[in-house]
């Protein structure tokens, strides 16, 4: 299994990209959580850059990004999988966890029930991928700052990082 994407990865200028698509490592990461907790919102803004408050289209499916990183002189690419949350599409989740490296557990601080539905969520990574990383990710803590000094004890529970 590849070793996780160091803190300190520094995205590819995009005049090497056009020199060499070439890569060391490749890194399957997957975002899961409910519904509208703003899982795309957070791979858009990692992949381009770009934050669109306006933006609630709702994954169908999944949705699937690439990024390319350097950690230190090893060039990573990253495949970002961006799964949808509705229940509908509970069927096709075991085929997303398929070689995953890691996984992103994200909850919206602004509703309490997508909090509640991380134990949910963390049951069906570690029954796909028993040995993968997992961090859990408060999301639209923009929305209500004063979430940012609450403790969440999810992460200890389940010796998961808090980010």
């Amino acid at each position: 299994m590849p070793a996780p994407v160091h803190p300190t990865a520094v995205p590819v200028h995009p005049a090497v990209l056009r020199q060499s698509w070439s890569f060391d490592l490749q890194v399957k990461l997957l975002l899961v959580g409910e519904s509208n907790v703003g899982k795309t919102a957070l791979l858009t803004r990692f992949v381009s850059g770009i934050f669109d408050a306006n933006y609630h289209q709702p994954t169908i499916g999944i949705d699937y990004k690439t990024k390319h990183v350097l950690v230190g002189a090893t060039r990573v690419k990253l495949q970002l999988w961006d799964t949808a949350g509705q229940e509908q599409f509970d069927k096709l989740h075991a085929s997303y966890y398929f070689q995953a490296n890691a996984a992103i557990l994200a909850f919206d601080v602004t509703r309490k029930v997508t909090y509640k539905n991380l134990e949910t969520w963390f049951k069906e990574v570690r029954h796909y991928c028993p040995d993968i990383p997992v961090i859990c990710v408060a999301n639209k803590i923009d929305v209500e700052p004063s979430m940012a000094k609450k403790k969440f004890n999810f992460p200890d529970r389940k010796s998961t990082r808090l980010n």
